[in-house]
């Protein structure tokens, strides 16, 4: 699994449940660890009521390796958000976050990101 660094720009577009810069909120975490900090980003951010986000995937080395130097409760806490990402990803493919059957319409979130992924490629290949 590949580790980017925190000031790699494909943070600018991989949102969390509020926005982007789940890179700066993970940085700040490993510099001096916060419960409330850790609540917010693994509970609030990077898996939000079941849902996973393109920052979750890209968090997990991180996590990973901040989570060899914690012990206790703190490293628990890691442990409980990726273990909670590898099951929201046992979802079936084509089920949206409230578990009723994708149509392919736009209440579908794993498709409406896939086209928001797609239009931000073609923004950006055009610059």
């Amino acid at each position: 699994m590949m580790l980017f660094p925190y000031d790699d720009p494909i943070w600018d577009m991989a949102h969390h449940a509020y926005g982007v810069g789940a890179n700066v909120l993970l940085a700040e975490l490993e510099e001096k660890w916060s419960d409330d900090a850790a609540d917010y980003l693994f509970f609030s951010a990077l898996l939000h009521q079941g849902t996973t986000y393109p920052a979750s995937y890209l968090s997990i080395p991180h996590l990973l390796r901040i989570a060899e130097n914690l012990s206790g409760e703190p490293r628990l806490m890691t442990a409980n958000l990726l273990g909670g990402l590898a099951l929201a990803e046992q979802q079936p493919a084509h089920t949206d976050c409230s578990g009723v059957s994708c149509t392919h319409d736009n209440a579908c979130w794993k498709h409406r990101l896939a086209r928001q992924q797609r239009k931000n490629s073609k923004r950006a290949f055009r610059k």
